[in-house]
């Protein structure tokens, strides 16, 4: 079945996959850490600290 599939429908496969990927990803604690650590980075860049 897999070699039956048109690329317009491996493409759709994919873009669903990421989709899903970066839902659950941004619903992370990992994601919550990486805007935290942007956050602090962007108030010690406006204090010159950087």
């Amino acid at each position: 079945m897999r070699n039956r599939m048109k690329e317009s429908g491996v493409e759709k496969a994919r873009d669903q996959a990421l989709k899903r990927l970066r839902d659950r990803y941004r619903n992370s604690f990992a994601w919550e850490l990486r805007r935290a650590r942007q956050m602090v980075l962007e108030v010690m860049c406006t204090e010159h600290l950087c």
